[in-house]
């Protein structure tokens, strides 16, 4: 009995665990570069956020444009985000494929950011927002933009946003959860026998 129920706290503590660990692999190689299928790198740099979904067209433009930018991304993620673009933002490039960003203020954070080359541009989400990161034009060559080179970036736009992202727990956390439910079981369990 004893040995069944250590089982299944060490099984539950595990599962936990993972599930908190688990977070997206951007780079499978693990060598900081986004690779191309015959081993070689694309850029200097990875897109510091996650890739959400590309759109043809243009991100920039009137607020209709804007709103059409915040519709999408709406549904894609499955409630209301409102955005509103942050002009203080600086770029910087390893050739036009890839580079650096950062905001103006150490105070203000970006929660999405829009990478737009040829005629389409890419959605990324920062989680949690941040105020520095990396770009590449990556996801945009892999999907046929841009023909055999590598693709040079039109513009980089960050987004402020209203969006509150669900918070993960760490896995410590977790782990000290499972113990106390295995302990709050095992006293029970004393007390009936």
């Amino acid at each position: 009995m004893k040995r069944t129920f250590a089982l299944t706290l060490a099984g539950a503590i595990s599962l936990f665990a993972s599930i908190a660990c688990a977070t997206p692999i951007f780079n499978v190689a693990h060598d900081g570069f986004e690779d191309l299928s015959n081993g070689s790198t694309y850029s200097t740099y990875v897109n510091s956020g996650q890739f959400l979904y590309l759109a043809s067209g243009n991100n920039l433009g009137n607020a209709a444009t804007l709103q059409l930018v915040q519709t999408t991304l709406s549904t894609f993620l499955g409630q209301n985000i409102t955005l509103t673009q942050d002009a203080n933002v600086t770029i910087t490039g390893s050739g036009g494929a890839s580079g650096t960003w950062n905001t103006n203020s150490n105070t203000t954070a970006i929660s999405f950011y829009v990478v737009k080359a040829a005629n389409a541009y890419a959605m990324y989400e920062v989680v949690p927002a941040d105020s520095t990161g990396s770009w590449s034009t990556f996801d945009l060559w892999k999907a046929g933009y841009g023909g055999y080179g590598a693709l040079d970036i039109s513009h980089f736009t960050g987004y402020l946003s209203d969006a509150t992202p669900a918070p993960v727990p760490e896995p410590s956390t977790l782990i000290l959860l499972g113990a106390g439910l295995a302990g709050v079981v095992m006293l029970r369990r004393r007390i009936k026998s």
